[in-house]
């Protein structure tokens, strides 16, 4: 079962997921944008490639360097403007919440939910704005003073025995 969102009428719906190989239909609002109704978008659910392998995959964290390196300078940056206080820490802390906020918004743009504003937004907006939560969050495990490469390697070796059952 897949977490889902809004199903239209008839869909087969258990505490909010839908069995895999099930068809999810998207339903936009009335009108689009330009003023147009879109067709139902159906997209079939399908398991992750994790799942879909038959078995548990190694997850390797192989990020660049330079993703590092800036969340590094984002935090000397920072530091450099705002000081290391704990005010200063608990606002970069904070600071992923907005960003979630804004990822979250855009995913209901992308939905249309709000038939007022009708399909804002598009998947790459959306990534954009996880990619920006996810940066915010390196920047904020170095304002904790912890190096972010070693968390995120812990976090993927918890996921991986989680995967492989160790």
């Amino acid at each position: 079962m897949l977490p889902i969102g809004r199903l239209s009428p008839g869909g087969d719906q258990r505490d909010g997921c839908l069995p895999v190989g099930s068809v999810l239909n998207l339903e936009p609002p009335s009108t689009s944008v330009n003023g147009f109704a879109d067709p139902p978008v159906n997209t079939t659910i399908q398991p992750h490639p994790v799942v879909q392998a038959g078995g548990p995959i190694g997850l390797t964290v192989a990020v660049d360097e330079s993703i590092w390196e800036a969340a590094r300078a984002s935090r000397g940056w920072l530091d450099a403007a705002n000081g290391t206080g704990q005010t200063e820490l608990t606002c970069r802390i904070l600071k992923l919440t907005e960003e979630a906020g804004e990822a979250s918004a855009a995913w209901i743009g992308l939905l249309g939910q709000n038939p007022r504003k009708g399909v804002t937004h598009t998947r790459e907006d959306v990534a954009a704005e996880l990619a920006d939560v996810a940066f915010t969050a390196l920047v904020a495990i170095e304002s904790l003073g912890l190096d972010a490469q070693t968390a995120l390697d812990a976090c993927a070796a918890k996921v991986r025995s989680r995967l492989t059952g160790q």
